[in-house]
Order: structure tokens, then C-alpha cells, then sequence
């Protein structure tokens, strides 16, 4: 590790931590990529659907759905590159989806006056 450093002057104490993640298993990942057109949230409901099913979590799919119509609609709404979106089954069940857009996002409310809320 020091040869991987370089010359340099150390006066002072150095230490090395190393980690090891096993990982998760490729049975409990499910990962598609998702062209940013008007079909992609209907197309990413009925993939998870079909992922809870294999895990045994379909009595969680009512609720997985309607997180991914949103999110998927959001990132598909200022895509211009294909959507990515991953779910994952561990201790919880993780929902993940990537778009090209560089902005981060930010929670905002709903005015009295907006017709529509802010999603989930």
C-alpha cells in the first residue's frame, strides 16, 4: 500500500482498514433498463409484480407498484437517456431508479391551490 502512495515524508502514524461485503445475491437483485417513454411506468409495474412474485412477496406488490409508477414516472418525465430502475430483497426490500437528470431532488408541498399533490 505504501508503494501504491508514492515518495512522500510520513511523520505520523498510518492505518489501514479493510472490509469485506459479501455482497447480495444475484437471486435477490432485479434490474432493468427502461427507454424514458410514456410506457415505462406501466412496463415497470408489471416487472415488479413478476419480481415479488418469484420472491414470495406478492402481498407486498399493491404497494410496490404504486411506488414504482411514481418514481419511475418522475425520472421518465425529465429523461432524456434510459431510466434504470432496481429492486433489491434483503433484510428490507429497496426500490431504487436512475435517471441522466442532474439535478437532485427535493422535497417540496402542495399549495392549497395545486390541483395535484407532490407524489410519494
Amino acid at each position: 500500500v505504501l508503494d501504491m502512495l508514492g515518495p512522500g515524508d510520513r511523520d505520523d502514524d498510518i492505518a489501514l482498514l479493510a472490509a469485506r461485503f459479501d455482497g447480495i445475491a444475484p437471486s435477490d437483485v432485479a434490474y432493468w433498463s427502461l427507454d424514458p417513454e410514456d410506457a415505462a411506468p406501466g412496463r415497470a409495474r408489471r416487472l415488479a409484480r413478476r419480481a415479488l412474485d418469484r420472491w414470495g412477496l406478492d402481498d407486498l406488490s399493491d404497494e410496490m407498484e404504486l411506488l414504482v409508477s411514481e418514481v419511475v414516472t418522475n425520472a421518465v418525465r425529465y429523461a432524456e437517456r434510459p431510466v434504470t430502475l432496481r429492486l433489491l430483497r434483503t433484510d428490507t426490500l429497496r426500490c431504487e431508479v436512475g435517471d441522466d437528470s442532474p439535478q437532485l431532488p427535493r422535497q417540496r408541498r402542495a399549495r392549497e391551490t395545486d390541483e395535484g399533490g407532490r407524489g410519494l
